[in-house]
């Protein structure tokens, strides 16, 4: 664009400087004129330099399109030769001027023209990038949150990673204190079997001591007087027997109770084992996910930093457009400036040229 620049100015100087030229040389012209007309004031040189003064005076007004004759091989007449030579010459040049200044007007007007779409396109990169660095500080900013929110995640995925862990311990112990209580409920039922098996010995052992008292009381009863003290014995063994049978009965009674109960209980405790290594089940479920979500997490973690480090490489590069941009306004608003000076030079130009009617 300077290269371009340059070349217009060059080309405008020159034209000028061609311009000048011209000027000089009529004025150089009109001074011949002068001098020679001195010189040749007789009768014979006085019309030809009358019609070259004439000449002189419609080219010194801007009237180029004259044309002067002469004849002969005289002064005058070498005289308006070379003066017709010098209005072809500065026709020729004055032509080339007003073809240039025209050139170079069209030419400043697309640049300009050129210079300020570019100008708007610069404007409109600049507006974009400048909303892309927005949304680009927007993403990294969301990065960075999502971020923060995944590290927590994975820390809160870590606790209860660790509460799983504790939580099967819990639950296998408890399994195995459910079991132990199942082996010693077991136990005491086997237990409380024997018992009644020992009570029902008694019972038959004191059934049958009724038996023999009654018999021995029966045989005292008949013995008269002498058998009063056995039967007497007789009864209270029959007495003891009796309440050693009916509590013979309640302890079976009891017996059967507490083994309906322990029956029972082992049934709960068995379904409450059942529970507890269901909930272990769970829970050792529950701890593969953990386990998967952590491994999701910092995954997503892995992600979210690259969307990151990608969002800021993305708001610098932005930030570096948005920067050329502006610079480049400013390289195009000074093009536009040195367009429209030409512009002006070459308005200029046209219409001195105008003064001159080829």
């Amino acid at each position: 664009m300077d290269e371009i620049v340059s070349l217009y100015e060059a080309r405008s100087q020159g034209k000028a400087s061609l311009q000048l030229k011209a000027q000089l040389a009529i004025a150089a012209a009109n001074v011949i004129l002068v001098v020679f007309g001195w010189f040749f004031i007789g009768r014979t040189v006085a019309k030809p330099l009358r019609d070259l003064v004439e000449s002189a005076d419609a080219v010194a007004s801007g009237d180029l399109s004259v044309t002067i004759t002469a004849t002969g091989k005289d002064e005058v007449a070498q005289l308006a030769q070379a003066f017709h030579r010098m209005a072809e010459s500065l026709r020729s040049i004055l032509q080339t001027l007003s073809d240039s200044a025209e050139e170079l007007a069209a030419s400043t007007e697309e640049l300009a023209a050129a210079a300020n779409e570019t100008g708007s396109m610069a404007q409109q990169i600049a507006h974009s990038t400048e909303e892309a660095n927005r949304l680009a500080r927007d993403l990294e900013s969301g990065a960075e949150a999502m971020e923060r929110g995944a590290q927590r995640a994975i820390e809160l995925a870590s606790l209860g990673d660790r509460a799983m862990d504790e939580a099967v311990v819990k639950a296998e112990t408890a399994q195995a204190v459910v079991k132990d209580a199942v082996a010693k409920i077991d136990s005491l039922n086997e237990k409380a079997k024997g018992i009644g098996q020992a009570v029902d010995v008694i019972s038959t052992i004191a059934e049958q001591t009724n038996l023999l008292a009654l018999n021995a009381a029966i045989e005292a009863a008949r013995a008269g007087e002498q058998g009063r003290g056995f039967a007497v014995v007789a009864g209270e063994i029959r007495a003891l027997a009796e309440e050693s049978q009916s509590a013979a009965k309640e302890i079976a009674q009891l017996i059967f109770e507490v083994t309906s109960q322990m029956t029972e209980v082992v049934e709960a405790v068995n379904n409450s084992g059942q529970t507890v290594q269901d909930e272990a089940e769970l829970v050792s479920a529950a701890r593969s996910q953990f386990v998967e979500i952590n491994a999701a997490v910092s995954q997503m973690t892995t992600l979210i930093s690259q969307v990151a480090d990608i969002a800021q490489t993305l708001r610098l590069s932005s930030h570096e457009v948005a920067t050329s941009s502006h610079e480049q306004s400013g390289t195009i608003e000074e093009v536009a400036a040195t367009a429209d000076t030409i512009s002006a030079m070459a308005q200029s130009l046209t219409r001195l040229t105008t003064q001159f009617q080829l």
